[in-house]
């Protein structure tokens, strides 16, 4: 996800990963050129998987913050399906961040709007970059609420680990019964244990449950 505008009354944030859809493209056209020079049918097969890879990769998401009307509008493009919406400026809640584990590449991770309704991806894929996902988070806050001190710090903590984690984004998380993503979230900004991270993402998880 990247910042494609910004000015005093607008901040445009697009996540797009139609570049990888080209290569896809590219050997497709290859496999018809070779069906129709050299006669092979077959050919015609591995142009359809494709074609097929690169409709699937072509995805992207378009979040435009609208200062003047106080809105944010959206919308997400994919395979067989386009998303839309709007969402009052008063009706989020905050700036998450999710994450999940891959094997072998640590932790990726994706924005979404918080809202007291649920939350609103801003990318369908996740991504690396632990740090620019906080940066971002911190200017769409400090657009939605100009002069509020939008990512808090300590002699412990950098602006970047206390954005990642901060109790939204997990509580996010724990609503969609994502309990290991909320642990690696965590631990991906703070040097705690698996232990410590449990207990403390349990602790969240019980006073939700309770209400709080």
């Amino acid at each position: 996800m990247r910042l494609a505008r910004q000015s005093p009354t607008e901040l445009v944030c697009k996540d797009s990963i139609l570049w990888l859809a080209i290569p896809f493209g590219v050997a497709a056209l290859a496999f018809i050129w070779l069906a129709i020079t050299h006669g092979k049918p077959i050919a015609l097969l591995g142009s359809a998987i494709f074609l097929l890879s690169a409709a699937i990769t072509a995805r992207s998401t378009t979040f435009v913050f609208d200062g003047v009307r106080r809105t944010v509008r959206w919308n997400g493009r994919k395979l067989f399906k386009v998303d839309s919406g709007d969402i009052p400026f008063a009706d989020i809640t905050g700036i998450g961040v999710e994450a999940i584990s891959s094997e072998g590449s640590g932790a990726t991770y994706r924005l979404t709007i918080l809202t007291a309704h649920g939350s609103v991806p801003m990318a369908y894929a996740y991504s690396n970059g632990k740090d620019r996902h906080a940066r971002m988070r911190g200017e769409i806050l400090a657009f939605l609420t100009p002069g509020a001190q939008s990512i808090p710090s300590s002699s412990t903590e950098t602006p970047s680990s206390a954005a990642l984690a901060d109790e939204a984004s997990i509580r996010s998380l724990l609503r969609q019964g994502r309990k290991i993503d909320a642990v690696t979230l965590l631990r991906s900004t703070e040097r705690l244990s698996l232990t410590n991270a449990m207990q403390r993402i349990n602790a969240i998880d019980a006073s939700m449950k309770a209400g709080k």
